[in-house]
Order: structure tokens, then sequence, then C-alpha cells
């Protein structure tokens, strides 16, 4: 993915509709090979983008947040407080 990101990043132009998308020319964008690399990189991305289900963000989260040292000095109410917000907040994006 370097490969292809270092080879295109310099043609990259301003879209107009879009300040915070960027294109490539037509006549400089990836062809053949490359392209189908792409696009099966982009259907592998794409599919992976889904929700952790419940039990496995539960665990995902908890993971995440049991290092920071705040996080020992809570009490187990507040503790599971935290996380159940956390579960809240990110129950429908990809983990």
């Amino acid at each position: 993915m370097d490969r292809f990101t270092g080879a295109f990043v310099n043609q990259l132009e301003d879209h107009p509709a879009d300040f915070r998308r960027r294109r490539i020319p037509a006549v400089q964008s990836p062809a053949g090979d490359t392209r189908v690399w792409l696009e099966k990189r982009r259907a592998e991305q794409q599919a992976s983008l889904v929700p952790t289900p419940g039990p496995e963000l539960n665990r995902t989260l908890t993971l995440l947040l049991a290092p920071n040292r705040e996080y020992g000095t809570l009490t187990e109410k507040v503790a599971g407080l935290r996380l159940a917000l956390y579960l809240e907040a990110l129950s429908n994006m990809p983990t």
C-alpha cells in the first residue's frame, strides 16, 4: 500500500466540491493490474468495517481502558459506568 500511496500522492488535486477530499486526474489514475489490486484492497477494507459484536466489544474496550493509570483507582461502579458509556458510544463503530 505504501508503494501505491507514494506513487500517486503527488498527483492529487483539490476536489472542487469538497475541500476535505482530493482527487487524481483520470489520465494519471492507476490502470490494469494496479487498479484491480486497489479495487480488491478497497473491498477488503470495506468488508472489515463492521461493528464489533457486543461481548467482543466489551472485551476490547476493557483491554483498552484497563492500562490507564486512573482506571485502577476507580470504584467498580464508576469503572462499570465508564465502560457502559464507551460501549454505548461505540456500539455501531468498528473497533
